[in-house]
């Protein structure tokens, strides 16, 4: 799929959004707008189609749904076996009933995308990807459980990260104007529509890298067992950054040495970022 194509076309439309609010000087809850763009971007990728919440100005009730739904997780993460049972043997009202229609709707979406004609002009999709694998290798009845599982987590592994990077972001621009004029500066006279062009720029990239230290994507890292005087998370500890509170971009590329232990950089969890 054409994902800068895409991605920019989504982002167009984010930066009207904000123009238009901005001309009129009216506030604007940044949250709701960057959840707006990350889930109406993620719905294009997945479905080829947007949940059309930047230009309906309002929540899709799907994501609300899900948003509900999700809450659960949180609440029983340490025991996800209690889930399980509450989904099998509960009655379907409340959180139960969002979590279900959320599950309903996405085998609704992956059977209607199934059905569709490959178009051989068109950029695939991921539901598209998917299914032809389940075809690949024999589709049976209860792959379409997986398979709207596959699609629904998609969805919410990609929006969620976004929003949150770029609410990080902002609140440190906001914050720290002269961090902004540094990034303006710095695309003077380039292309901003080149990914690889901005990839090279080093206080832009700086900036991101920083919000996601301070604002980690996957703040907790996975469960931890503290003692009674609780714990320090590697992002802001002295011993791994230099002025480990403090929003500072340039440790990334000019004073590398404000860096003290890069492996408590873990933004999305263990891995590579």
């Amino acid at each position: 799929m054409n994902y800068e194509k895409t991605t920019f076309r989504y982002i167009d439309q984010l930066d009207a959004w904000i123009e238009t609010r901005a001309a009129a000087r009216t506030a604007v809850d940044a949250k709701e707008l960057f959840y707006w763009f990350g889930f109406d971007m993620m719905g294009h990728f997945v479905f080829s189609k947007s949940f059309g919440m930047l230009q309906k100005n309002e929540w899709h009730r799907i994501i609300v749904m899900l948003q509900n739904a999700l809450s659960l997780l949180g609440l029983f993460s340490p025991v996800p076996w209690l889930i399980q049972l509450a989904l099998k043997l509960l009655p379907r009202v409340g959180i139960l009933r969002d979590w279900h229609c959320m599950i309903s709707w996405s085998k609704e979406q992956m059977q209607e995308r199934a059905k569709q004609p490959v178009d051989q002009n068109q950029e695939p999709d991921l539901a598209q990807h998917l299914i032809e694998d389940a075809k690949r290798n024999g589709l049976q009845r209860d792959d379409w459980m997986w398979l709207s599982g596959d699609s629904l987590l998609a969805i919410i592994a990609g929006s969620g990260p976004i929003a949150s990077t770029l609410i990080g972001v902002f609140y440190e621009l906001a914050r720290n104007p002269d961090h902004a004029n540094k990034i303006f500066n710095e695309v003077q006279d380039l292309d901003v529509r080149d990914a690889k062009v901005l990839s090279k720029l080093p206080h832009l990239d700086g900036v991101i890298a920083e919000a996601l230290r301070l604002y980690p994507v996957l703040p907790t890292r996975g469960d931890r067992k503290t003692m009674e005087y609780g714990v320090t998370i590697g992002g802001k500890r002295a011993d791994c950054f230099e002025r480990g509170h403090d929003f500072v971009p340039e440790r990334w590329y000019r004073s590398p040495e404000m860096i003290r232990n890069k492996a408590a950089y873990a933004p999305f969890g263990t891995g590579t970022s």
